[in-house]
């Protein structure tokens, strides 16, 4: 996980504006990374909570209790979800999993993309409607 997580700064070291200190946001890449292993950890699980100790600092351990919801995650939920994005268009699909998947923000997906933050904010807009339509049509 740590040698993930430095990569990821490397990568994306032109997108660190300085606002905060490089400590805080190497450490939110870390989570973000940490979160999204134990999303699909989630999935592959059979539906047990547990309580995961995701590190500890100077002044506090940090705990994280992680559940799943197996009706929500069962196979068929799963293979629809794939199926109505598969009915997306590649731009949107990105857009889509870059804020979700890789829990980016807007402003971030925006300058990666090499739009503006309203393009954004519209397509995610956008793409959420078209999704809740097209499952309930089916």
């Amino acid at each position: 996980m740590c040698q993930e997580t430095f990569l990821r700064a490397f990568m994306r070291l032109d997108s660190f504006e300085g606002n905060s200190l490089f400590r805080t946001w190497i450490t939110r890449i870390a989570i973000n990374r940490c979160l999204m292993i134990l999303r699909k950890g989630r999935q592959a699980s059979n539906g047990e909570s547990q309580l995961v100790h995701m590190g500890a600092d100077e002044t506090v351990d940090h705990w994280l209790f992680a559940s799943t919801d197996t009706q929500r995650e069962s196979v068929g939920a799963r293979m629809d979800l794939e199926r109505l994005l598969g009915t997306l268009k590649p731009e949107q699909r990105q857009i889509l999993e870059m804020a979700y998947v890789e829990d980016m923000p807007d402003l971030q997906i925006a300058e990666t993309l090499g739009t503006t933050v309203v393009a954004v904010k519209c397509t995610l807009y956008r793409v959420k409607r078209l999704l809740r339509d097209a499952h309930k049509k089916s």
